[in-house]
């Protein structure tokens, strides 16, 4: 008996089907949109965090003054109450305890100083040690200076939030020239020139500042580099004050790159809004405490 053997016929189309194509275009397009709107949520995530810190860190700050009657980093008991560091003023990354006290002037700022540009121990580095001592904040700080290129390093000295930025508790100077507290102009490297951050005049008094933090010769701002796009800056404003950055309790600066206005609109405060247009990292931004 002869059987026959039937041959399996070739299939010339060995590759992907329209079909099967068009399936796997979609749901690479479905993974691309859920990594996208992951992305978008964990942003959110992090703007709100920063919202919230602002408003944690404002009560701790007015729950360690209700107890001590006096702001802390200005506290000039504090070694009463905690251990006293051997050390005021020389940088190190320990974390540590042991505290220094402040002068007691009701500014948080330089110890016997009027201005918050650091040259010497700085009350704004003591008042994180301080609400975490006095058990208002949860954390651990060294109490001083940081140690390589910049005073200030988020995580160590200060608090640390998205992008490495840092949070800094300071008073912000009188500017007589136009009858109202103002955070001094900052300059920032962008595109090879120098933009210069400018705040809008208002009564700042004690805020509470978050940005990278930046070097100068011989002295140091606080941490006050662009940190938030325009956007980003106006859902952290509308969350906790009233969406404009010129006006409230939440302030920023605007970026004046040769006559063209970055994070805001304009360097005027009545016509000022947060130029929504732009994505690049432009805005930083200020919490008036009201102390």
């Amino acid at each position: 008996m002869i059987m026959e053997v039937r041959k399996k016929p070739v299939n010339s189309h060995s590759g992907m089907t329209l079909v099967e194509l068009s399936i796997a275009i979609t749901i690479i397009a479905l993974l691309a949109a859920g990594i996208m709107v992951g992305q978008t949520m964990i942003r959110h995530a992090e703007l709100q965090q920063v919202a919230t810190n602002f408003l944690k860190f404002r009560d701790a700050i007015k729950q360690f003054q209700d107890k001590y009657k006096y702001l802390p980093g200005d506290m000039p008991t504090a070694t009463t109450f905690w251990d006293a560091s051997a050390t005021c003023g020389d940088p190190t990354d320990e974390v540590t305890s042991a505290t220094c006290n402040g002068d007691g002037d009701g500014k948080v700022d330089e110890v016997n100083d009027l201005i918050y540009v650091m040259t010497g121990p700085s009350e704004s580095i003591y008042a994180w040690q301080h609400l975490v001592n006095s058990k208002f904040l949860e954390g651990s700080y060294t109490g001083q200076w940081a140690l390589g290129n910049s005073i200030w390093k988020p995580g160590v000295n200060i608090p640390k939030g998205m992008d490495n930025g840092g949070f800094a508790f300071y008073y912000a100077t009188h500017d007589t020239s136009v009858l109202a507290y103002s955070v001094t102009d900052s300059g920032y490297t962008e595109a090879g020139g120098t933009v210069i951050g400018i705040t809008y005049p208002a009564n700042y008094n004690h805020v509470i500042s978050f940005g990278k933090a930046t070097v100068e010769i011989d002295t140091e701002h606080p941490p006050m580099g662009m940190v938030f796009s325009a956007a980003d800056a106006f859902e952290i404003d509308a969350k906790i004050d009233d969406g404009k950055p010129a006006y409230g309790n939440v302030m920023s600066t605007v970026l004046d790159n040769g006559g063209v206005f970055q994070c805001a609109t304009a360097g005027s405060p009545v016509s000022a809004a947060y130029k929504l247009s732009l994505t690049g990292k432009y805005c930083t931004l200020f919490f008036i405490t009201g102390f």
